[in-house]
């Protein structure tokens, strides 16, 4: 890795009073960089011109789009491996570079390392409160696990935009944000507190603590009771350990800032969501309701070690300026356990009564109720007879089987329910024509599902095994038929009863039916993927269904190749998109032949590989999934005409492979 030469980038929004001298330490650097950018994130002030006469390139952002699109902007503008990102109020010391450029040729996995501040002086009550509760420096040996900072940093270019680059939606927090994806993806996130930084801004009371706001906020959605909660947490932090430190220190006048910040840090908050419902083009609020994935919602706010793909984009509407409110149908409340009793005594037939009744206690006139897992009774019902005006949308992945007065199955997708819908999310084509030809008033779009590509990053080398993974509509017998006939190592996640009829060259793990993650969770599956080298999607046939879709996209995050059953619902297949094989249901001999092609041939499957790290980095990924999703419900909010179907497989890049690497 050439460590001498690196792109530099600072971050500017109207900070002219310290871009020169921030920009002047970078040409100080004993091992200067070869490239200085500036992105301007429409300052009004002499930023722009101070940064020209020091000689920077300025890249100019059209308006004040925050620190998350102006990072995005330096790391895909950046000419160098390495890039060196520093913020237009900081300065950093000689050899700043040349210490943190060092830990790269040591660490392979080493995505960012980043300095901590020094305080040079601490004069003013102020800057003494800041450098005792921000600047303090932590320990004095490297930390390797540390959270994603960008004062002053070094980062591996190819790691950032691995995981899909900084968030251009997060104005504030990107940093953290981005931290986490690396991490889960296997990257190393440093920090050398021997690095310095010196910070050139004087703050005051009401900056400190807005310094303060931005590096502790939370992507997480906040309710009422939440910002109570926060409250009573930060007074109880507040007095515990900000004013012992204070009187530790002997520091009588720090101790009213330190007692204040509660109230500041609640009172900017109300604010700010105060300001939200007032404004005149406010989004609606969404009630999101995903009863699949209640249980890990907290982990996946946060994203603490869980596949943010669980999340089907409510993150993204609620940093797009939806207010969303996740429905909590597991409260310990008597009423809900109620509810939920009579769900499991029912086997569903009536939905899910809980979460029916959260929504309907909560949804009010021009609420939004995303429905992303789930089946609904009493909303949709409430919403047709005109006792509940909100407009209820919901994910659905296939044609729904009619209702059957005999066996009470199909309530909750009769027709006289679904009329109570006022959008559809489709995830394939063919339910999204079917749905248009049921529901022509209602607003209906495909669009297209995504693994966390954050989460499931491209595997590195050949593989040594195939692997398969599902277990809703799997063919096995096929598979194992095949995998009699060859030698290569396989590992299959399948149920149980069929374990005993696995060959020797096939490693079993058993998988009960129905929730995955109640028998592997996400990292052990993600380990699976990355070994593998391809992933085996036997479906029986079924020309509705959706079955292997997600297990499709997963492997296509990890750049695997993958040989699949041809069963009729989608349209998104490994020949189709040049990543493998499609076979047809029940052909044993088609699955041979497919696994000698990948087995024997390097090239093909590297090709496949590269094929699919592609189609993820341009297309199946969590930003344009996010994007798309958003569109849609602010299409709905403002009553915009719906557009007309996307065909999907034009809107990819072009590919220049043979047709022959597409049949087996």
């Amino acid at each position: 890795m050439d460590l001498k030469n690196y792109t530099a980038y600072i971050p500017v929004y109207n900070q002219a009073a310290t871009i020169g001298q921030a920009l002047a330490s970078l040409r100080a650097q004993t091992i200067p960089p070869s490239e200085i950018l500036v992105i301007d994130d429409g300052s009004t002030d002499n930023s722009v011109k101070i940064a020209q006469a020091a000689g920077a390139t300025v890249l100019r952002q059209n308006g004040n789009l925050g620190r998350g699109a102006a990072r995005a902007r330096a790391i895909e503008s950046a000419r160098n491996e390495l890039i060196l990102g520093l913020d237009a109020g900081n300065q950093l010391p000689p050899n700043f570079a040349a210490d943190a450029l060092a830990h790269f040729e040591k660490a392979p996995r080493l995505a960012s390392v980043h300095g901590w501040f020094m305080q040079s002086n601490a004069g003013t009550v102020v800057e003494r409160w800041r450098s005792r509760h921000l600047f303090a420096k932590p320990a004095t040996e490297i930390q390797r696990n540390a959270t994603h900072v960008t004062s002053g940093y070094v980062c591996r270019r190819s790691a950032v935009l691995a995981v899909g680059n900084y968030n251009v939606q997060w104005r504030a927090g990107e940093d953290a944000e981005l931290g986490r994806r690396l991490q889960a993806a296997g990257w190393e996130v440093w920090l050398d507190p021997n690095l310095g930084i010196e910070c050139l801004t004087a703050d005051t009371v009401g900056s400190v603590f807005e310094r303060y706001a931005r590096w502790n906020e939370t992507a997480a959605p906040q309710t009422d009771a939440n910002l109570w909660r926060d409250y009573i947490k930060r007074c109880a932090y507040a007095v515990k350990v900000l004013a012992v430190r204070d009187i530790k220190a002997g520091d009588w006048a720090a101790l009213p800032l330190s007692l204040a910040l509660p109230y500041y840090l609640a009172r900017r908050a109300w604010q700010r969501k105060r300001a939200a419902r007032s404004a005149p083009n406010r989004l609606p609020t969404i009630h999101y309701v995903n009863t699949y994935s209640e249980k890990w919602l907290n982990r996946c706010w946060k994203g603490e070690g869980v596949s943010r793909a669980h999340l089907w984009g409510a993150d993204a509407l609620a940093k797009a300026g939806f207010e969303v409110k996740p429905v909590r149908s597991m409260s310990p409340h008597l009423i809900l356990r109620l509810a939920r009793w009579l769900t499991h005594v029912s086997g569903g037939r009536c939905g899910d009564l809980a979460a029916d009744l959260v929504v309907l206690r909560h949804a009010r006139a021009g609420d939004i109720v995303y429905l992303a897992s789930g089946q609904l009774l009493l909303t949709p019902l409430a919403i047709r007879c005109g006792f509940l005006k909100a407009r209820l949308v919901a994910w659905i992945y296939k044609p729904s089987t009619p209702f059957s007065w005999k066996s009470f199955r199909g309530l909750c997708t009769a027709k006289f329910v679904r009329e109570g819908y006022a959008g559809w999310l489709a995830l394939t084509p063919h339910v999204e024509t079917w749905l248009r030809k049921e529901h022509p008033a209602a607003r209906v779009r495909r669009v297209v599902w995504t693994a966390d590509t954050a989460y499931y990053p491209p595997a590195i080398g050949k593989g040594e095994y195939f692997a398969a993974t599902g277990v809703t509509q799997r063919d096995y017998a096929v598979l194992l038929a095949a995998a009699r006939q060859v030698n290569f190592p396989f590992i299959i996640l399948g149920p149980a009863e069929l374990q005993e009829q696995a060959p020797a060259n096939v490693t079993w793990r058993s998988r009960k039916p129905g929730e995955p993650h109640g028998t592997i969770v996400d990292d052990q599956l993600r380990q699976l993927y990355q070994g593998a080298r391809a992933i085996l999607i036997p479906l029986k046939p079924d020309p509705d269904d959706a079955s292997g879709f997600t297990n499709l996209l997963e492997a296509i995050a990890c750049g695997r190749p993958v040989v699949m059953t041809r069963t009729g619902a989608l349209d998104l297949t490994p020949s189709a998109l040049g990543i493998g094989y499609d076979v047809q249901p029940g052909d044993a001999p088609g699955w041979i032949n497919a696994l000698q092609k990948l087995a024997n041939d390097a090239e093909l499957t590297r090709r496949f590989s590269d094929r699919a790290t592609e189609l993820a980095g341009a297309y199946f990924n969590l930003p344009r999934f996010e994007r798309d999703l958003v569109s849609y419900f602010k299409d709905l909010s403002a009553n915009r005409q719906e557009p007309p179907p996307e065909n999907v497989l034009k809107a990819l890049p072009s590919r220049s492979s043979p047709a022959s690497m597409t049949r087996p």
